[in-house]
């Protein structure tokens, strides 16, 4: 049976695609692998990228660094405390890679004047092989916050894989950049003659300038690449990897039309080489009740659900138990609302939280003195989860506030922060959470996928009007039953209390059996979910990226 490559773009197949990233979610790994080796969206996008990519059809081969320790999560004296603890790969299903004589594979790579030996290991991330590369002084620390050791990887991981490539004798048609960390790799593969023309995609994801590598141009010389590279990389006297990703790929994409469009605005020179593509979610994140649509309707989405919030709400229990020593359990008859994302300045939790948690978390029919006035309470049980980067001072404040909330004797039971976050609870997020909210500022979500992965559960977001979330959610209408999601617009806190306000009433007056708008909600959020599959987003990629790509080298 030919795969969708075959029938759609025929000139892809047998293309063979080297895909590059510095993070990748591996749930084949345990929770203590999984956690070394992905922080946040990016990690996650890349591991669903490799399912996406072959259900399409592609031939694509990965290659991502393997890190030694992983962060663990802690709360003491109410405060964030990140401790490191070694990962034992012989425990995970990882594959010590040979060559054609049997013997590891072991790379030899010199740079600052000291040599590194980077063994290749591999595992299957949705049947694509992907090739790990580990030297535990080297890749230590995913994103850490020594930024001349962070270069020290982005260069270290650049200078290995053409020696990967010649080591297992590879041939690649493609090189795709997972973000610019991994630029320098492109830069080094050109240099092998058979590669100097080899067409480069690039992926960027985030307008936010703390997300685009920068470094000092006087550690131009540390990186050890060819004099001729040095003007890519230039500008106004930094070292700039997405201006230098820009230069050298053949075409470059936004993780949704609008990041698309902000990013041409960001790099008006390279306006004709950028487009959107928007991101995808694999269906590793939905309930596997709910994977064939001819068996879903309004009342079996809302029985599988009911079954999803009670693990958890249970989870949420034992995890406070285990990290905040306190013995709290929730109703699961009431409204749980779920933002579980990584503590970012842009994506606002803590801010638009801040003046209505207590309307939100009051019992319906109470009265709460807020800074908009009295507010009815809501009936809300609200949950947060992230991690704070250990450099970022603000953020590790708002998660002391959400601790201090999760403590108050005024919400206890109706609000808490939740430790340990990792695949396993945003899977809880995911599948269990009735109400997602997302509340990014206006334009600086490049995508967002959390949303997508609420939505193919059939949980009803709330979202800012920005990224990928305004292309596939319509504002509900209770009126007619279209739509299948809310919009904090205009942006403000009032916003979102007035959505929040909405879906309540509606979740109150289903489990009151006065109507089923909530269930109909349900069920309209699940088939706008169904429509942004990784598969999807594959097949966008192949007919407006690697299609384009190729013709444009041609």
């Amino acid at each position: 049976m030919a795969n969708w490559i075959e029938e759609n773009t025929p000139q892809l197949k047998d293309k063979k695609t080297l895909y590059l990233s510095m993070e990748m979610l591996f749930p084949e790994m345990t929770e203590e692998g999984r956690s070394a080796n992905f922080k946040g969206g990016l990690g996650i996008l890349a591991g669903d990228t490799m399912e996406g990519l072959y259900n399409t059809g592609f031939d694509v081969t990965a290659v991502v660094p393997l890190y030694s320790h992983r962060w663990i999560q802690k709360i003491k004296d109410n405060r964030q405390h990140i401790e490191t603890a070694r990962v034992d790969y012989n425990t995970e299903p990882v594959e010590e890679e040979k060559d054609s004589q049997g013997r590891p594979v072991i790379l030899d790579i010199r740079f600052e004047k000291k040599n590194y030996a980077v063994k290749v290991y591999s595992i299957l991330r949705g049947n694509v092989k992907v090739y790990l590369l580990h030297n535990r002084e080297v890749f230590d620390i995913l994103y850490t916050g020594d930024r001349k050791k962070r270069l020290r990887q982005e260069v270290v991981i650049g200078k290995a894989v053409p020696k990967l490539i010649s080591a297992l004798n590879l041939n690649i048609d493609f090189i795709h950049l997972n973000e610019a960390h991994t630029v320098t790799a492109a830069c080094y593969i050109k240099q092998i003659e058979k590669y100097k023309s080899i067409p480069i995609l690039f992926t960027t994801h985030t307008p936010v300038p703390a997300g685009m590598e920068k470094y000092d141009q006087q550690w131009f010389r540390k990186m050890d690449l060819p004099r001729e590279y040095e003007a890519l990389f230039n500008e106004e006297g930094v070292i700039d990897f997405t201006l230098a990703a820009l230069k050298i790929s053949s075409l470059t994409n936004g993780v949704s039309k609008e990041h698309g469009e902000v990013t041409k605005n960001m790099f008006l020179t390279f306006r004709d080489k950028i487009c959107g593509i928007t991101n995808g979610s694999s269906l590793f994140w939905q309930a596997e009740e709910l994977r064939n649509p001819d068996n879903v309707n309004p009342q079996t989405l809302w029985d599988v659900h009911m079954e999803l919030k009670k693990r958890a709400l249970e989870d949420a229990s034992e995890r406070i138990k285990d990290h905040l020593g306190m013995d709290i359990g929730f109703d699961i008859n009431k409204p749980a609302v779920g933002l579980f994302r990584r503590l970012a300045g842009y994506k606002q939790q803590f801010p638009m939280l801040r003046d209505i948690i207590g309307a939100l978390c009051a019992g319906r029919g109470e009265k709460v003195d807020t800074p908009f006035g009295r507010l009815d309470g809501l009936g809300l049980q609200v949950f947060v989860a992230g991690i704070a980067h250990p450099d970022d001072k603000e953020r590790q404040e708002w998660l002391h506030h959400f601790v201090n909330w999760t403590r108050d004797e005024n919400l206890r039971g109706k609000f808490a922060f939740l430790p340990g976050y990792g695949q396993q609870l945003l899977l809880n997020g995911a599948r269990g959470y009735d109400i997602w909210v997302s509340c990014p500022l206006k334009n600086m979500e490049a995508c967002g996928t959390s949303d997508q992965r609420s939505a193919l559960n059939g949980n009803i977001n709330i979202s800012t009007l920005t990224g990928g979330a305004r292309e596939y959610l319509k504002e509900f209408d209770p009126r007619t039953g279209e739509g299948s999601g809310f919009f904090i617009d205009p942006y403000d806190p009032r916003t979102l209390y007035r959505k929040l306000e909405t879906v309540s009433n509606f979740y109150y007056e289903c489990i009151e059996g006065k109507n089923d708008l909530y269930k109909k909600l349900m069920y309209n959020s699940y088939k706008a979910g169904m429509k942004m599959t990784i598969e999807r987003m594959a097949e966008e990629y192949a007919s407006d990226f690697y299609l384009k790509a190729l013709e444009k080298t041609c």
